[in-house]
């Protein structure tokens, strides 16, 4: 174990060099400052602490890695750090994408990123802990990108922390197996954020000291969603207890929308806003509800120490700001890249094939009998009148039919999708491209009623969510085998 000094004067003048000098154990002392496209990927298990106030990681181009200012895959804590300015093509640049291991972030700010943390880890052993963080106006209001995402992994864990301002996105968002949220406040203010707090596939979840405010903005009635998108963990239940819950929404609520149908606790909460009628739908054991004339008043303060006021936006500032390196000597600017933001594509009136590329696209075919191929972001596909063949590619993807006989395309790995317009007798499903057998078509692939949704549930290639639809017609017929 070494301690590694970082910063102008020090054994290493950026942070990358730094890491990868590194050895597994050793401490990373960076002296505070902005490090300006300081980009780097972890692969060994170390500590990166600020020195003398805090450490801004600023982005002012894509990452070249195209996923984030740091990408980790080892055992990592980070303390005192502040990232900000995290755009990619995909529209999923990242404060820090968080790929393996066990993630700590301690006394942090994620501000102004397309995504403040992503996860794509899947191992059921990486876990990720936040204490007294920050996370505000990270997202790019295609409802996609979330100030905090995490993946499948075993579990997150938050304690005294400040999620706020998201445009449509979720202020958290977690398909963990494990959830744990503790003492945090979840403010929408008047932005438009979604969901306060998203756990879609369930998961023993507990939730407790908090406070949530869904904003007059809200773009969903309901506060805490839990297993809305089905795929549930094997034994799901949530507890949501001495919470303070503020609704602003016309119409808002439920406070808890138990989509799981999973074993729920609701107890000891103070209430604004709400009548008991509107606390929770679906299954719930209720009690000790303190419903509040008047709104209780909302602390902004942040939960990291030396805390200014956050900046509007991640702009350049009109004076260079000192270089951490030692080497003084300006580098030539780097020309903006590509607009990042979801693309759309339009096709005509006639037969259209339209492919998308890496980043988010809105791909609509209008009339005639068209082709519609997604890329790697998170697409939309509207094909119109017309027969057309919707196909997302990777990402989680909505695809949407109209009149006319629609073929609906998964191939490897296609993501969690979301179908519209699907109808049983004209329709199908195609999935020639996984190489089924009709064994392993009858195995592998379920079919199950979510409410009023279908999913269509592909084991580790993906799922499909049919908004309106009843399990119970779906067979054979409606798919297309290799």
């Amino acid at each position: 174990m070494a301690t590694l000094t970082v910063g102008r004067g020090q054994q290493y003048g950026t942070i990358a060099q730094a890491v990868a000098a590194s050895q597994d154990g050793d401490v990373l002392k960076v002296q505070a400052g902005t490090y300006t496209n300081d980009f780097s990927a972890i692969r060994t298990d170390i500590t990166l602490e600020a020195v003398g106030g805090r450490v801004h990681m600023k982005a002012t181009i894509p990452p070249p890695n195209g996923k984030a200012i740091l990408v980790i895959n080892a055992d990592v804590t980070i303390k005192g750090f502040e990232f900000s300015g995290a755009k990619v093509r995909d529209g999923n640049g990242a404060g820090i994408r968080f790929s393996d291991g066990n993630l700590t972030i301690l006394d942090s700010h994620f501000h102004h990123n397309q995504e403040g943390i992503l996860t794509n880890a899947t191992s059921p052993d990486a876990t990720l802990t936040i204490r007294n963080t920050e996370f505000d106006h990270n997202g790019t209001g295609d409802g996609r990108t979330h100030n905090l995402y995490a993946g499948r992994i075993g579990k997150l864990e938050v304690d005294n922390s400040y999620f706020h301002d998201v445009p449509v996105g979720h202020l958290l968002k977690s398909r963990a197996e494990e959830t744990v949220i503790t003492d945090s406040r979840f403010f929408d203010h008047g932005s438009s954020a979604s969901y306060e707090i998203d756990l879609p596939n369930g998961g023993n979840a507990v939730l407790r000291g908090n406070v949530i405010q869904q904003g007059p903005n809200s773009q969903n009635a309901a506060i805490v969603a839990f297993g809305a998108e089905g795929r549930l963990h094997a034994g799901s239940r949530i507890e949501m207890s001495d919470n303070t819950v503020i609704n602003q929404r016309d119409g808002g609520g439920p406070m808890l929308w138990n989509k799981a149908g999973a074993p729920a606790t609701v107890t000891g909460n103070d209430v604004h806003g709400l009548e008991e009628a509107r606390l929770v739908s679906g299954p719930a054991k209720v009690s000790g509800t303190t419903f509040l004339d008047t709104p209780p008043k909302l602390d902004t303060s942040a939960p990291w120490l030396g805390a200014p006021a956050p900046d509007p936006r991640p702009e350049p500032d009109p004076r260079p700001e000192p270089d951490p390196r030692p080497d003084p000597r300006p580098e030539p600017e780097t020309p903006p890249g590509p607009p990042t933001g979801p693309a759309k594509l339009v096709g005509t009136a006639k037969d259209d094939v339209i492919a998308g590329s890496e980043r988010s696209e809105a791909i609509h075919g209008k009339q005639g009998d068209d082709d519609l191929v997604g890329g790697a972001g998170h697409d939309s596909l509207d094909g119109g009148p017309g027969d057309d063949r919707l196909e997302g590619g990777a990402g989680d993807d909505v695809l949407m039919g109209g009149p006319g006989a629609d073929a609906y395309v998964f191939g490897p790995g296609f993501g969690d999708d979301l179908v519209r317009g699907f109808t049983h007798g004209t329709d199908m499903i195609d999935l020639s491209a996984l190489g089924m057998t009709e064994a392993e078509f009858a195995a592998g692939v379920e079919i199950a009623q979510r409410g009023v949704r279908v999913v269509i549930d592909v084991g580790d290639e993906g799922s499909m969510t049919l908004l309106a639809g009843d399990a119970s017609q779906f067979g054979r017929d409606d798919f297309i085998l290799g």
